[in-house]
């Protein structure tokens, strides 16, 4: 083999890689990186068509062994669709391939392997239930057995000229390929998770797991100007003599139980400012009467009980101030006259 020769095979390897790798990227993306998460139909259904799509693109860059285009990595689509996303996937991946071998290939051949890539499709279909209590890297073996096997098996059936060593070759291509973008998914899941894990801290209160200062002060000026609303806040009565008197634990307990009373009652719309200090954007409709949301939400935090374990029993209170957005001129001002209707309310 010339040096010409041996990089045009290398530069149709790393093609094929490129074209595998950037697939399974497309469905990280949609599917914001969990692949270790379960699939649902529309994941599994996507991910064989994308599979199907992108083994038509790999066969434009097959590797010519012995005179014939042997060497891609469509094999992967089966068995990777069928690892992450089940028999499903990879029976759908299989009838891409038989329609496009069917479309462009040599018909005697294309409808033998055509038949293989059906058989293939269903005997994961059918295998896939039982491979699920196994340990991950014997699910991708068995997966890769019942993928290669047949279809090397029907390669040499088909054409007896074909070396062994040309079927070797092709296994180890596909091993090879296999394990890169297996390994690849792996370290993009894992990215993903700390991606989501971040964004999740930005935004959500690691206590009480309620949204955060950030995200209150985005919606309020998402709102302001927009909708007419009412912005509350509220804070915990002497919580610092909580603190100082039961523990951090107690003081800890009597913010997570004051955040899930607020989210019980209005969810997606409270947040923790910091400290014992909370807010709630509502809007502001004819039905609303804010008074009357006010004592609701007093009435039920004096409903929150603690029972230490010497049996004493802690009760709670809280402080409101409240003010409807268009009596101020800026979220700043509306700020500070909740703010202050909030210290009045504390004084009485």
């Amino acid at each position: 083999m010339d040096m010409w020769s041996f990089f045009k095979i290398l530069s149709y390897a790393f093609a094929n890689i490129a074209v595998l790798v950037f697939a399974y990227f497309l469905l990280a993306r949609f599917m914001k990186f969990q692949f270790d998460e379960p699939p649902t139909w529309s994941i599994r259904i996507l991910s064989g068509v994308l599979g199907g799509f992108f083994a038509f693109l790999l066969m434009n860059f097959s590797i010519v062994a012995e005179g014939s285009r042997t060497l891609n990595l469509i094999w992967v689509f089966i068995v990777l669709n069928a690892y992450y996303f089940g028999g499903t996937s990879a029976f759908i991946t299989c009838l891409f391939i038989t329609f496009e071998r069917l479309l462009f290939g040599d018909m005697q051949v294309a409808i033998v392997f055509s038949i293989v890539y059906l058989a293939i499709g269903i005997l994961q279909l059918v295998i896939g239930p039982f491979l699920r209590k196994k340990t991950n890297f014997v699910q991708l073996f068995i997966v890769f057995a019942l993928t290669i096997v047949p279809l090397s098996t029907m390669g040499l059936l088909i054409a007896p000229n074909i070396s062994l060593k040309v079927i070797i070759e092709i296994a180890i291509y596909i091993l090879l390929g296999t394990f890169a973008c297996y390994y690849i998914v792996t370290d993009l899941t894992t990215l993903g998770k700390q991606m989501s894990f971040f964004e999740r801290t930005s935004k959500i209160d690691f206590l009480t797991k309620i949204e955060n200062r950030y995200m209150f002060t985005a919606k309020l000026e998402q709102l302001f100007g927009k909708e007419l609303f009412y912005l509350f806040l509220l804070d915990l009565n002497h919580f610092k003599k909580i603190n100082d008197v039961y523990g951090h634990d107690i003081g800890d307990l009597a913010l997570k139980l004051f955040a899930e009373k607020l989210y019980e009652l209005y969810p997606d719309c409270c947040y923790r400012l910091g400290g014992d200090e909370f807010a709630i954007l509502i809007p502001s409709h004819s039905a609303f009467n804010p008074e009357f949301a006010s004592r609701e939400l007093k009435k039920t935090i004096a409903g929150i009980r603690v029972e230490l374990p010497n049996k004493e029993i802690i009760f709670f209170s809280t402080s409101i101030g409240y003010m409807r957005s268009d009596h101020a001129s800026s979220e700043e001002k509306l700020y500070r006259l909740a703010d202050k209707a909030l210290y009045a309310d504390k004084q009485t």
